[in-house]
């Protein structure tokens, strides 16, 4: 099967590169690597992530869509919470994870959107995000479900849901 699959070997130390769209992202360092990228084009297709992400506030919600992007997500963001309600009822069936601030303004707030969610889909991990009302997540917050406190790092809400998507996962 000449040309079917081509590999290139790479012997360069702290070489990386990152192709446009995030499809693919590889390291390379003093050992040999030997890359598909057919094959590996046609698995990330496959293994598409969508998240949906609720905040109010633009900035934080414009970062942590490039955050979980570059983290391999699919990001559908909503700016309050009637918003994200109709997210929610259009695309149930490929959410696979809620990220959602509890302080939306007016209209229903984070604690109502994740239980909205849990609704549709039981098993769906939940990220609180706030910074006056995380006392409150012990009663108002879905069962298996983390808070992240105000200020944080984009990268704490990437392992946060990555963490409860790799729990729920390994529980039938």
């Amino acid at each position: 099967m000449k040309g079917f699959f081509y590999s290139w070997r790479i012997q360069l130390q702290y070489f990386y590169r990152r192709l446009l769209r995030g499809l693919w992202r590889w390291k390379a360092t003093t050992s040999c690597l030997i890359f598909h990228p057919r094959r590996a084009k046609k698995k990330q297709m496959n293994t598409t992530i969508i998240l949906l992400l609720v905040d109010d506030d633009e900035l934080i919600r414009r970062i942590l869509e490039e955050a979980l992007g570059e983290g391999g997500y699919k990001v559908i963001a909503a700016k309050n919470g009637n918003e994200a309600h109709s997210v929610i009822e259009r695309k149930a069936a490929e959410l696979r994870g809620l990220v959602t601030d509890i302080n939306l303004g007016h209209g229903p707030d984070g604690w109502d959107v994740a239980r909205r969610a849990r609704e549709i889909v039981p098993e769906l991990p939940v990220v609180y995000m706030s910074g006056a009302s995380g006392h409150e997540w012990a009663s108002h917050g879905v069962p298996n479900s983390t808070l992240v406190k105000k200020p944080f790092a984009p990268a704490q809400i990437l392992t946060a849901i990555s963490a409860l998507m790799n729990i729920s996962d390994s529980h039938p």
